[in-house]
């Protein structure tokens, strides 16, 4: 099972972060693996979520319109949650302009909170890693792979 791209911090609170693990180890056969891709926050990555609002990407479409990707994010230490906003503004060719926006809350774990999540669910943590070459997990890495095994009943 994997779950990518941060999904999983999309839970709110440790309680129902580990439901969602317990709920995937009842699936899974014992030995099976689990694969979760994490934000890492370390403290460079966490700096850049003070509020803000940063272009970080541009994109054009199929159909001719330019896309430009918005975000502001603010990070609240006290509950480890990153309250975020993503602005989609699409450009036509005719200089018509349409804005989606995506508002969205993440609730970051640590390497050893997530270990302790990892376990509580009977799952034993195989490797963490910094990325998807399995380079190893370091202060400066963004993101953090974790490779867990389901243990045996």
């Amino acid at each position: 099972a994997f779950c990518a791209q941060n999904t999983f911090l999309h839970m709110p609170d440790a309680a129902a972060q580990r439901a969602a693990l317990r709920a995937v180890a009842a699936r899974l056969e014992p030995g099976a693996t689990l694969l979760l891709d994490l934000i890492h926050p370390q403290p460079d990555l966490l700096s850049r979520y003070y509020g803000t609002l940063t272009l970080e990407a541009t994109f054009d479409t199929d159909d001719g319109r330019r896309v430009d990707r918005f975000v502001s994010a603010l990070y609240h230490a006290a509950t480890q949650t990153v309250e975020a906003t993503w602005f989609y503004d699409s450009t036509g060719a005719d200089g018509s302009l349409r804005r989606t926006v995506v508002p969205f809350t993440m609730r970051l774990i640590g390497r050893y909170e997530l270990e302790l999540l990892l376990a509580s669910a009977g799952f034993v943590l195989e490797d963490l890693c910094a990325d998807a070459d399995l380079s190893p997990l370091d202060d400066g890495s963004d993101r953090m792979i974790a490779i867990a095994r389901r243990g045996k009943d």
